[in-house]
């Protein structure tokens, strides 16, 4: 599916999608979640996914980053997926759930940045993240990175409604739930590591379908990286007008 300009399917991803978070919110608060976890833990986990899915369609609506569709809905259904399985307790009665959960989160998370670093590396002129295996380390490392974000938004809903949900798993599931980012980090980057092998990042990124608006993000990146009494600053403010139209 290509990506073209905002249409239909950008205002579903934009506001249907979120407004279900919201829904299991406002029953998480209302107490008809199931499982160990509180009402309010529930709650508020499930705004902040609401908060999350608007990230990608609102880069999209700024101009910053455009994800094809594809990508842009699995990403959301994946973060929905957490906070639905919390409000149906899929964390407490299955035991597999969670390390199933993060380690398939992990892998869209760092394929997501494997995309994002290879459009930045292929449509700047000011910005590089080569060679291969730094480019590679960098996207692992920023997977990993996210999954331990994860962990600390986790302790701090708990901080902010003051429950127990951290208190009452031990610390070794939290280092285990960080071993598990690691190792869909790992499986998405070795991924990454073998398409790298026979073809070059700015052959994959091309074939996504989603030229123009990376050509676009590429611009503007360049443009952040120069000062406005650059002589090439007018330039490509008016490359980037013409790319628009």
């Amino acid at each position: 599916m290509k990506v073209g300009k905002w249409g239909p399917l950008d205002n579903i991803i934009l506001f249907v999608f979120p407004g279900i978070m919201l829904t299991f919110s406002a029953l998480g608060f209302l107490g008809y979640n199931y499982g160990v976890s509180t009402a309010w833990y529930v709650g508020f986990t499930n705004i902040f996914c609401a908060v999350i899915i608007t990230i990608l369609p609102l880069l999209k609506r700024a101009g910053w980053f455009t994800s094809p569709y594809w990508l842009t809905i699995l990403m959301s259904l994946n973060v929905m997926m957490y906070g639905i399985s919390l409000f149906f307790g899929f964390y407490h009665y299955y035991w597999w759930w969670d390390k199933f959960a993060h380690i398939l989160s992990s892998m869209l998370v760092t394929m997501l940045v494997f995309i994002g670093l290879g459009a930045i590396e292929c449509h700047t002129n000011r910005i590089s993240l080569m060679p291969k295996a730094a480019f590679l380390l960098t996207t692992f490392l920023i997977g990993v990175a996210i999954g331990n974000a994860w962990e600390m938004f986790e302790g701090s809903v708990d901080f902010i409604v003051s429950s127990n949900h951290m208190q009452d798993i031990d610390a070794f599931d939290t280092l285990m739930d960080t071993v598990m980012d690691a190792v869909g980090a790992l499986i998405m980057t070795g991924v990454g590591a073998m398409i790298l092998r026979k073809r070059g990042i700015c052959d994959v990124i091309s074939e996504m379908g989603f030229e123009k608006g990376m050509v676009i993000m590429g611009k503007k990146w360049d443009r952040k990286c120069m000062s406005r009494d650059d002589p090439e600053y007018e330039d490509i403010c008016e490359e980037i007008e013409r790319l628009k139209n």
